[in-house]
Parts: C-alpha cells; sequence; structure tokens
C-alpha cells in the first residue's frame, strides 16, 4: 500500500463528515492505493458510529477502536503502529491542521528523500493566552530538554516506512510525541504553514496543558533534579552562613537583637514550600518509573473494522 492516513477520535462527532470529504479528495489525487484509518479512542460520542457508516460505502476506511481512552499520543501511535502504507500520513481531525497539506507533503518528501516531514506554524494560531503559553512551553521544554523539538511545531507529519519502523521500536509508556519524533532523528524536512484559528473549544484544558508540560520535561530531561541539587546547595549554603553570622555576632555581641517571630514562621514557610516542590519534582520522576517497571501495554485494541470484517485487536504495542 502505497499511503496511510491517520486520525484520532475523541469528541469528534462535528468534524468527521468534512474531514473525510477532505482528506479523500487529497489522498485519491496522490494515489488510488491508500487507507483512512480512524482511532477511536474511547470517545463519549457518536464519533464511531459515523465512521462505521463510512465504510459501508468506502472501502478506504478502516476503524480502531480502543479499549477505552488512553490519551491523544497513545491513540496516535496505535494508528501509526497498524498503518500499511509506505507513507504514512498522521493528521487530527479538528481540522485545525488543513488535510489539503498532504499534497505540499508528499512533493517535500518526494523532493528531499527525506525520511519525515513536519509543518510548523508561520504564526501561533488562537488567542493571547494560548499564544504565549504556548510559546513558553516550547522555550521552556527546550531549554530544559536534552531532546529539543521544533517551537510552534503542528501535529501534522508524513512518515516513511522507515521512519515508522524506528517509532515502533520505542516501547515508553510515557509518552510525547513530539519528543519521541525528534528523539528518532533520521532525515528530516520542515515545512511553513498557516494553522487554522480553532473554532470550537480546545479539549485541552490548562490542567491537562499543564501536566502535559510536566510529562514532556520529566520524559527527556533530568535537568529538574540537577535543578533541585542546586538550589539545595544554595539554600544550604546560604542558610549556613546566615547561621554562622547570627552566632558569631551572638558571640561578640552578647545583647544584640535578631530576627523576630515572624521572620522565623516566614523562613519556616518558605523552606518548607520549597521542600514540597522538591519532594514533587522527585515524585513526578519516581511515578514514571512506577509506570515504565509495570510493563503494561501503552494502549489495547478492541478490534479493528474494516469493510466486510471486523478483528480482535492486538493489545500491545511493541
Amino acid at each position: 500500500m502505497k499511503l496511510s492516513v491517520v486520525t484520532t477520535l475523541y469528541k469528534s462527532a462535528t468534524f468527521v463528515g468534512e474531514f473525510y470529504e477532505r482528506i479523500t479528495r487529497a489522498a485519491a489525487a496522490r494515489t488510488d492505493d491508500y487507507e483512512l484509518i480512524f482511532v477511536d479512542d474511547g470517545s463519549p460520542d457518536n464519533s464511531a458510529a459515523i465512521v462505521r457508516e463510512l465504510i459501508k460505502r468506502d472501502p478506504h476506511v478502516v476503524l480502531i477502536e480502543l479499549a477505552r481512552n488512553f490519551g491523544h499520543h497513545h491513540a496516535a501511535l496505535a494508528g501509526v503502529h497498524q498503518a500499511r502504507g509506505d507513507l504514512v500520513f498522521f493528521i487530527d481531525v479538528d481540522l485545525e491542521d488543513q488535510p489539503e497539506w498532504l499534497d505540499l507533503f508528499m512533493q517535500a518528501q518526494a523532493s528531499d528523500g527525506c525520511d519525515v516531514v513536519y509543518a510548523r506554524q508561520s504564526e501561533r494560531a488562537g488567542g493571547v493566552f494560548r499564544r504565549l503559553s504556548g510559546n513558553l512551553f516550547y522555550r521552556l521544554f527546550n531549554l530544559f530538554s536534552d531532546t529539543p523539538i521544533i517551537p510552534n511545531i503542528c501535529s501534522a507529519c508524513l512518515m516513511t516506512r522507515r521512519f515508522v519502523e524506528a517509532l515502533r521500536s520505542l516501547h515508553e509508556r510515557n509518552l510525547f510525541m513530539p519528543g519521541n519524533l525528534a528523539w528518532l532523528g533520521h532525515r528530516s524536512r520542515i515545512i511553513t504553514v498557516q494553522r487554522r484559528v480553532r473554532q470550537t473549544p480546545s479539549s485541552y484544558s490548562l490542567w491537562r496543558m499543564l501536566r502535559l508540560f510536566a510529562n514532556a520535561i520529566t520524559s527527556f530531561s533530568a535537568y529538574p533534579l540537577q535543578l533541585i541539587f542546586m538550589l539545595g546547595l544554595i539554600l544550604s549554603l546560604c542558610f549556613g552562613g546566615m547561621g554562622l553570622y547570627m552566632l558569631l555576632k551572638k558571640l561578640l555581641f552578647p545583647r544584640s537583637v535578631f530576627f523576630g517571630y515572624a521572620s522565623i514562621i516566614v523562613s519556616i514557610w518558605f523552606l518548607g514550600g520549597v521542600l514540597i516542590l522538591f519532594i514533587g519534582v522527585i515524585g513526578i520522576y519516581l511515578a514514571k518509573i512506577f509506570t515504565e517497571v509495570k510493563q503494561r501495554p501503552q494502549y489495547i485494541v478492541r478490534q479493528v473494522c474494516r469493510q466486510g470484517a471486523a478483528d480482535d485487536g492486538k493489545g500491545d504495542a511493541s
């Protein structure tokens, strides 16, 4: 098979129809030998039911039903693992990334012979908060991480079979796809695009974005642990020096007045907060170790639906 297009479904019923029409036109313009893979990531709406109706009239459509909601990145990985094409095009169903970009991606890959083609936004879409928080995310990630990623990268990317096989070799349970793709290396090409402004609220809440940031940083860098050591050393030296100063002053000037009760309470609360923060960062790393050593599957496929067939899926992605 020449081309596989992969997308994920989660509360996506309003997008599926238009996405299908547009990606079908884009794929058919390039080849007749293609498949459209929709991964149902435990969506609570009727997204999967809409895709089942598409399967009845279009043999190119495939539905992969996961056993539950495993998260966007795990669902994307499930679809890529199941793809059979020589080229695999991943794109979100919400139409922020345009299905018509497929032609640009394939032209870029053909001209350079690269293994993966990424898209970068010329200007970050969305409101002020989304733009500022997004820029801050990429700056902090690349500051702390040993594996820098492309700022303002889009979800859409085109991968060769060689790159997909390399991706299959990763068995991490704590996924951050932009980081995982960057870590793999290979020859890449970046194209600049203008992303569509989202008309509906994003499923990524502020709390979910904070969790994503914490997972991304701790998956690709031990810098937070090194920072804890450095801050602990600085605090120890500062407060140790202050204690020595106060002891010497008491010995030399017995009647000297030291800091009052309020300053002691503030110091205690300050150090208590720092310690809790440090323990929390260490706890995140321990939790990731706990998740990895259990060796649970990255996702579980409930079934794979194609025209005229519904096969049981394989539980483990590795």
